[in-house]
């Protein structure tokens, strides 16, 4: 399951179609709309919601189905740390596609930066990222 914002990050940064082309991205009718024409070709849910907000009816989807979730919101991420759910946000997908290889270095570096330009993430989600993506390039 992927929220808006995420799917705004990966449109931004440039990646979307590849990370499209990599995991089966899903996510709710609202976030499709929140989203609009970045959503283009992402797999639209129907859930049970027993929530008003958006937030909250993505979070019970993929409780519903047992689903991982991509996510930039940290009311999002915070209800998932409550669940057994991983999550995950656009940055360590960047790694996700660097650690299958779906891209190579140069690729990388040029998602990266354009990430960073306008990336929200606090300097320790920065610092983290670059540790899983140092132990990324050992392991290769």
């Amino acid at each position: 399951m992927i929220d808006a914002s995420s799917i705004i990050y990966a449109r931004k940064a440039g990646f979307i179609k590849i990370l499209q082309a990599n995991l089966e991205l899903m996510t709710i009718p609202e976030v499709k709309t929140e989203a609009g024409d970045d959503a283009g070709g992402i797999v639209t849910m129907q859930c049970k919601a027993t929530s008003e907000t958006v937030d909250q009816k993505l979070v019970d989807c993929a409780l519903q189905n047992n689903l991982a979730v991509i996510s930039e919101d940290k009311k999002i991420l915070s209800k998932l740390k409550q669940t057994h759910l991983p999550y995950f946000n656009v940055l360590m997908m960047l790694n996700f596609l660097s650690y299958i290889e779906a891209i190579d270095r140069d690729q990388y570096s040029h998602y990266y930066a354009a990430l960073r330009k306008f990336a929200w993430y606090s300097p320790k989600i920065w610092y983290y990222g670059s540790s899983v993506r140092s132990a990324i390039e050992q392991s290769n």
